[in-house]
């Protein structure tokens, strides 16, 4: 039989499995279905036999799980989207259908942009963010949209979205309960954490009570968004509404209608800042938002109200306004925009600026991430050194990265000594990066420095004792020979 007529006989059968020489067994393979290699005598084919009940029962077990992952799927209130890496539409269950208008024949095996242009996952499959949460109109209908991508390791497998919508801006006739945006942290959960930030804490709690506009100032990732929902929760209480708003995701033409709602033919569609009536609406990547948006967006700040397109009636808005913000991303606004935004200005150092704190920032995210919390190892007093030690140039998403990281090869490794774990973690960091701080923190290690035989001597000792480098393996980093490092910190020693 040739190849051809091989590919053929195995692409029609219904078989999931092939058992038989190496050339039928490659066809299969690469038909994507499961092959067992059969060599001749009486062992090889009963050891082929068993194999292939093996095999089975996992393959069954597969398709069991998939069967009910459908079903849970298909059957969910909340229509749920799945794209792969490149963006191709590959699920689109039953409730996304019914919610956006859109059948599975028009959605599916497109690209998702070219369908929600409003999303900008392209955008976001590209960042360094895991999740993204914002509000997009689709179809003259309000929703909340969830994304989060699909990761398996290292390698990005597409995303994942969830679509809510909120009852009041959809027609009687398909009711759907929309879950309300919540914040669920507290000042008590910050404050066992960030204890080196006690001076922004008190000013963040002073705040809290004050119905005035607040710009938080710091770099990505900082923990701005916690803070902000420390903020909401002190002042209003979890149960009230809490709704972010992400400049960057909608376009130019949709920013009246998600802004300040529509009515139209009888029927009116809410604005994302009604949704947040009686408590906090929080303010995200304005530096991109488009002229209208911000024409929109300074207007109802100014009054405090907001008049529907197409309606007639001003309705008054009783919000708070959090305005999350990086320095450079405030070098972009108006003198205007940014008083409106800022009456009140707190300014959240980077976690590199409150190292003693890292600790227990880790050992939070390790709970968070861990089934049974009681199982979580202690830090050894190296890995707290460790932790300290290295800048944290992504703040505490970077942390949180390198705390998954970290238990995951933790989990690979039942048993562990706390020097495994201390290896662990150096490894979920990066050697280089933890080399990288050594220099920033002791810039006389770096190649063509100006002498600082002090400095110098300080950072090797680093070296030794936090980093665990030995004179060989540190002379070796820093592009010297063992006999030039040892004069060096000879010339320290006696200077």
């Amino acid at each position: 039989m040739d190849t051809q007529e091989l590919e053929d006989k195995i692409a029609q059968t219904d078989c999931d499995m092939i058992i038989g020489a190496s050339h039928a067994v490659e066809t299969a393979e690469k038909l994507g279905k499961a092959g067992i290699l059969l060599y001749p005598g009486k062992p090889s084919i009963a050891q082929a036999l068993e194999d292939a009940r093996r095999l089975a029962r996992q393959l069954h077990q597969e398709q069991k799980n998939q069967t009910i992952l459908r079903s849970i799927v298909n059957n969910s209130i909340f229509g749920v989207m799945v794209c792969n890496a490149m963006g191709e539409v590959i699920l689109f269950n039953r409730a996304a259908q019914q919610l956006t208008g859109f059948s599975g024949r028009d959605v599916r095996g497109r690209h998702i942009d070219q369908i929600f242009p409003t999303l900008k996952t392209s955008r976001f499959l590209a960042g360094t963010q895991e999740q993204q949460d914002g509000y997009h109109l689709i179809q003259d209908t309000m929703f909340r949209c969830v994304q989060t991508k699909i990761q398996l390791r290292e390698e990005s497998l597409g995303v994942l979205t969830t679509f809510y919508m909120d009852t009041r801006s959809r027609k009687r006739n398909l009711p759907v309960s929309l879950p309300e945006s919540k914040a669920q942290a507290t000042f008590a959960d910050w404050m066992a954490c960030c204890a080196g930030l006690d001076g922004c804490t008190r000013q963040a709690l002073q705040y809290a009570h004050v119905p005035l506009s607040l710009t938080i100032l710091g770099e990505e990732g900082s923990g701005r968004e916690w803070l902000a929902q420390c903020i909401h929760n002190a002042a209003f209480g979890e149960n009230s509404p809490y709704v972010r708003i992400n400049f960057a995701a909608f376009s130019s033409q949709d920013a009246g209608r998600l802004l300040l709602g529509m009515e139209q033919d009888g029927r009116t569609v809410e604005s994302m800042l009604e949704f947040a009536q009686q408590g906090t609406v929080v303010l995200e990547h304005l530096d991109q938002a488009q002229p209208q948006a911000l024409s929109c967006l300074m207007d109802v700040m100014r009054h405090q109200r907001i008049k529907h397109l197409g309606g007639q009636t001003a309705i008054p808005l009783h919000v708070r306004f959090i305005t999350l913000v990086t320095s450079e991303e405030a070098q972009h606004f108006s003198p205007a925009l940014r008083e409106l935004c800022g009456i009140l200005t707190l300014n959240l150092p980077p976690l590199r600026e409150h190292p003693a704190d890292i600790p227990a920032l880790f050992m939070r995210y390790l709970r968070q991430y861990t089934e049974r919390a009681e199982q979580v190892p202690r830090l050894s007093s190296r890995m707290e050194q460790l932790l300290s030690f290295y800048h944290w140039p992504g703040n505490l998403e970077e942390l949180s990265a390198v705390c998954q990281r970290y238990l995951y090869a933790l989990s690979m490794e039942p048993g562990s000594t706390v020097n495994t774990r201390c290896r662990l973690l150096t490894n979920a960091i990066g050697e280089q990066a933890l080399f990288q701080s050594l220099l920033l923190q002791y810039p006389a290690l770096s190649p063509g420095a100006a002498e600082n035989p002090g400095q110098f001597q300080a950072g090797v000792a680093a070296a030794k004792e936090i980093l665990g480098y030995g004179n060989a393996a540190l002379a070796e980093k820093l592009g010297l020979s063992r006999t030039t490092l040892w004069r060096k910190l000879s010339s320290g020693s006696s200077s």
